[in-house]
């Protein structure tokens, strides 16, 4: 009677993966899209307003994206302005720090020395997010500047700057000017300053803080289980004694999401946005983690290395397999009363986790975000997480018939 409430309570667990996977992440993009036609619809039935929206002005200052790498590339825009060779911009950085002390002169403060621009790119569009739904679109110019001869220590993950742009506002011999910014200006040059301080980023200096502080957290990790029989992989080690592969996912996925986190921490000095797709993926991998677990707890008796295998439905015979060593083979591989078989279930869903964490990390880093890990990606990996519960079950219910 046990037996059968605790098979009962498994093929419950297993069903509720199944449940978030056809109810929740397939159903999600369609209603997604009636939720915004109904709130066309309604929008659209609204009565016009009599009065005409005052249109946003754009900002009299630069911009300059921050946590930008030094050995690519600078973007500085410059709204509302028409720029070109001919004004002789140059950008100067001004370097921010506890040590800063005022210095006379334009360019004794700049960072490197000045720097003028080797593209410069008139009547662009810049997108700004806001809080609305619809981002700002300015108009402008886009410069670029190379900050590759920079020294910056290896040891320092980047340096905080203040950019200052300055231009001419007459081009020689030509006619006409530069539109007039709100900024004061003196003489004939142009003077922008960026709204906020930001951070260069030192690729090299990112990198070895963030696998020197993995680092030292496996090693404290290891050091609090040394004394246990299996040390650092007893952390994704079954009640069995053999390697569990769900639990080494939730490892991965642990390590991969922690070192894009620390990453792009170190690169903005902030907390990244992490994107909803990610935590429903880390969250079917703790709850297949969590199911499968229990459901290696039920075939698995109080002394380890024993299955239990139940003879008939009154009587249990138990037959001691002795302690099982763990190996890397065992998240290929099933335990049966018979020996070590290999289970297309188990293969699959580490495929999947590999392949998914590969593309998470390299798109993470060639993008300059936190990947957001599309719907298909994360319902191929709920159906692969629930096959490989759902076939464990079976296998798990013949052994004890």
């Amino acid at each position: 009677m046990t037996d059968h409430l605790s098979a009962s309570r498994i093929n419950h667990a297993t069903l509720l993966v199944w449940f978030f996977i056809f109810v929740i992440i397939l159903p999600t993009p369609p209603l997604f899209a009636e939720t915004l036609a109904a709130g066309q619809e309604n929008a659209d039935q609204r009565p016009a307003s009599t009065t005409q929206e005052t249109p946003q002005q754009a900002p009299c200052c630069i911009i300059v994206p921050d946590g930008q790498l030094i050995s690519q590339p600078i973007r500085v825009f410059v709204p509302g302005q028409k720029i070109t060779f001919a004004h002789n911009p140059n950008l100067c950085l001004i370097r921010i720090g506890n040590d800063w002390e005022y210095v006379p002169g334009h360019e004794s403060q700049c960072f490197g020395g000045l720097r003028t621009p080797f593209e410069v790119a008139a009547d662009q569009q810049w997108r700004v997010e806001t809080d609305e739904k619809n981002p700002l679109t300015l108009n402008g110019t886009t410069l670029l500047f190379a900050l590759g001869d920079l020294t910056v220590s290896n040891f320092r993950s980047g340096i905080r700057v203040l950019p200052v742009l300055r231009w001419r506002g007459e081009t020689g011999g030509e006619t006409g000017s530069v539109p007039q910014i709100t900024r004061p200006a003196t003489g004939n040059n142009f003077i922008a300053v960026n709204d906020r301080q930001i951070y260069l980023v030192n690729r090299i200096g990112t990198t070895v803080w963030t696998l020197g502080i993995l680092g030292i957290m496996i090693f404290l990790l290891h050091l609090m289980t040394r004394k246990n029989p299996g040390g650092l992989l007893s952390l994704i080690t079954a009640a069995n004694g053999a390697l569990s592969v769900s639990l080494t996912q939730v490892a991965l996925w642990t390590m991969a999401v922690g070192g894009i986190v620390l990453g792009y921490g170190f690169m903005r000095l902030k907390v990244p946005n992490i994107p909803d797709s990610l935590l429903l993926l880390m969250g079917f991998s703790v709850l297949t983690a969590s199911v499968g677990q229990w459901q290696t707890q039920r075939l698995v008796s109080p002394e380890r290395g024993g299955l239990i295998i139940p003879a008939d439905g009154r009587r249990q015979a138990q037959r001691q397999t002795g302690p099982t060593k763990a190996s890397w083979s065992d998240l290929v591989m099933n335990l049966t009363p018979t020996g070590p078989q290999p289970s297309l279930a188990k293969a699959q869903m580490l495929f999947w986790t590999i392949i998914s964490i590969i593309l998470f990390v390299v798109k993470s880093i060639l993008d300059g975000i936190i990947w957001d890990v599309p719907t298909q990606l994360v319902l191929l990996m709920g159906i692969s997480q629930g096959s490989y519960l759902t076939l464990k079950q079976i296998a798990g219910t013949e052994k004890r018939q």
